[in-house]
C-alpha cells in the first residue's frame, strides 16, 4: 500500500514495526 504507507508507517513506528508487511495488519 504505497498510498497508505505514510499514514500507516506513523502507527507502525510507534509499535516498532518498520516493514511494509506489518502495515497491512493495520
Amino acid at each position: 500500500h504505497d498510498v497508505e504507507g505514510p499514514l500507516v508507517e506513523n502507527q507502525s513506528t510507534q509499535t516498532g514495526a518498520t516493514t511494509t508487511t506489518e502495515d497491512d495488519n493495520f
